[in-house]
């Protein structure tokens, strides 16, 4: 038996659902962890790409008799027959006896400028033809019918249109379109009695026919992508690949980004300075999809682009950050700007050195790939009213840059980016917990591994335990401070059993384990130890959170693997587990 058979509890980045981490041990579901966001959220997924989580942007995409979904002279009739992975869990859609148009469709789902693509599996019954059409204020005319007897796609227009069968008479019919302009609209799939039916077509229905339908999807690009399950869309946990082939859990803290319409440069909200212009859409972004812009100055005019609407802040430190892609001007500099005072927080990136110097404020620049480098800004700042750009002081030929994903929030380091319209977006913070687990943790005496891969400049959370609702009193917790500096403590009775601090650690993964036994205590990191005691107590804890507080405060993680054990491991076995 391996050392891993013996845990009581491990959780990895691995398998999971809406609102669920599952663990690895126990694998009857006592150990998986609830996950709470109550938002959406960006994560850099396994191909490297920035990807809203879930990129399925409608919501109960399995359960169209939800009121999500709007029934239009029709019916759903839930779980009618199995699905394309043979679960009894697709659902008939059937009309009623109206002579009229017959369809469903989704809440309203805020579009920006771009392709977005709608997809959902059908499967014929008494009816054999689906129509896929969006509604709202652009793109009214986008429309595609199915057959899905002999799966081919017929009479559509202003998109392209798929049809994929995947067995047992399913197929996934997909339409793809372009969004010209900011708009609300719904998704819309509809029955149709011809496969010539022009878009919203009526005819007289029976009341009893129609065709099966199952896993609805609505992604932003040109592909449907993989089909992925949403219920509310807001609680599903981040597996971020940012450092590399290997997940890790992401968990951050609440941040805001203040700045509107981060993708789209061309809004009369940025300005240009005059003989400057920017042209939407032209080149791929971090997203991996075609909506990164160009902003070019030519003659002798100064290339600047800046939100027109000034925005206040309050008295604090905040970050700036934006993605920068080469397009022939090798020096480009971005800044925060306070009227009246002037910049705040300035750095230049060098594209061919791949630097990014701050003269005011502190900067970090990340290469994201396929030539683009996320630059972040850091300042305290006096309350006033604000404005950030991007330029270069050169005025001497053509000067261009790819520019993408412009992000101001408040706090000393860039979290995940965080996509806005019109309007500021809020990202509440994680939350992945798991209370009354008192079972699986030792009580007496016991063993925790974590291994995280450590966000600079945050303070990285690894795991906390504690019992009741006082996170002090009784608390079990390893941690790494923002200047690197690591933290193991163990609090009983509200004083402290146990506290050791380990020297400062560079960015990248980082192996904890802490043992606890009456009167025996131990922290190691990377398979060193860094402290013992042989005087204390240890509490009893029945609540386990990972990457955060209790209450969802200012700490954050990426965590690669969370263990457990009802043990006190002895020292030489520590050193072994923790060594990287």
């Amino acid at each position: 038996m391996s050392l891993l058979d013996t845990a009581s509890l491990i959780v990895t980045p691995n398998g999971y659902k809406e609102g669920k981490l599952y663990s690895v041990i126990p694998s009857d579901g006592s150990g998986d962890l609830s996950v709470t966001r109550a938002t959406t959220a960006t994560r850099v997924n396994s191909a490297g790409l920035v990807e809203l989580v879930p990129y399925n942007l409608v919501e109960y995409s399995e359960a169209f008799d939800n009121a999500y979904w709007t029934k239009t002279n029709t019916t759903i009739t839930a779980n009618a027959t199995t699905d394309p992975n043979g679960n009894l869990i697709a659902d008939k859609l059937v009309e009623n006896s109206a002579n009229d148009i017959h369809f469903i469709n989704s809440g309203s789902i805020t579009f920006s400028a771009g392709n977005y693509s709608i997809s959902i599996y059908a499967k014929a019954s008494e009816r054999n033809v689906l129509q896929i059409f969006l509604n709202g204020s652009a793109n009214v005319d986008a429309y595609a019918n199915f057959n899905l007897t002999t799966g081919v796609v017929s009479a559509f227009d202003s998109c392209t249109a798929t049809i994929q069968s995947v067995g047992n008479g399913w197929y996934r019919c997909n339409l793809t379109t372009s969004v010209s302009a900011s708009v609300v609209p719904s998704a819309y799939f509809c029955i149709q009695n011809s496969t010539t039916a022009t878009r919203a077509a009526s005819y007289s229905g029976n009341g009893t026919s129609g065709l099966y339908i199952w896993g609805a999807q609505l992604v932003e690009g040109s592909t449907a992508k993989d089909y992925q399950k949403t219920e509310t869309r807001l609680n599903i946990p981040r597996l971020d690949y940012s450092n590399g082939t290997c997940p890790s859990l992401l968990v951050e803290p609440q941040r805001t980004n203040v700045l509107n319409y981060s993708e789209d440069f061309e809004n009369i909200y940025w300005y240009e300075e005059p003989g400057n212009s920017v042209t939407s859409n032209t080149t791929i972004s971090p997203s991996g999809i075609q909506n990164a812009d160009t902003f070019t100055a030519v003659g002798g005019s100064e290339m600047n682009i800046h939100n027109v609407a000034t925005f206040p802040l309050t008295t604090g430190t905040y970050t700036y950050s934006v993605y920068l892609k080469n397009n022939g001007t090798n020096l480009i500099e971005v800044y925060l700007y306070q009227i009246g005072p002037g910049f705040v927080a300035k750095g230049e990136i060098n594209f061919s050195a791949e630097t990014f110097t701050a003269s005011i404020g502190t900067g970090t620049i990340t290469n994201v790939g396929n030539g683009w480098y996320r630059v972040t800004l850091t300042n305290s700042v006096t309350a006033g009213d604000f404005t950030t750009g991007v330029y270069t002081t050169s005025t001497t030929g053509t000067r261009s840059v790819f520019v993408w994903g412009a992000q101001l929030e408040a706090g000393s380091y860039a979290t995940s980016y965080i996509p806005t319209t019109s309007a500021s977006v809020t990202r509440n913070a994680d939350v992945i917990s798991k209370t009354g687990i008192s079972s699986l943790i030792g009580q007496t005496e016991g063993t925790i591994f974590c291994e995280l891969d450590r966000i600079e400049g945050a303070e990285n959370m690894g795991i906390w335990m504690r019992t009741g609702a006082s996170a002090y009193n009784e608390m079990i917790a390893i941690l790494i401070n923002p200047d690197g500096t690591s933290v193991a403590s163990i609090r009983s009775s509200a004083t402290n059993q146990f506290v050791a601090s380990g020297s400062a650690l560079s960015s990248g993964k980082h192996k904890f384990a802490l043992a606890y036994k009456n009167n025996d205590f131990a922290f190691y990191i990377d398979g060193t130890q860094i402290a013992t005691s042989t005087s204390g107590t240890p509490p009893t804890c029945d609540q386990v959170y990972l990457g955060g507080y209790p209450d969802g405060g200012a700490r954050a993680s990426k965590n690669v693997a969370t263990a457990l054990w009802k043990t006190r491991l002895d020292n030489a076995t520590l050193a072994t587990l923790t060594t990287l």
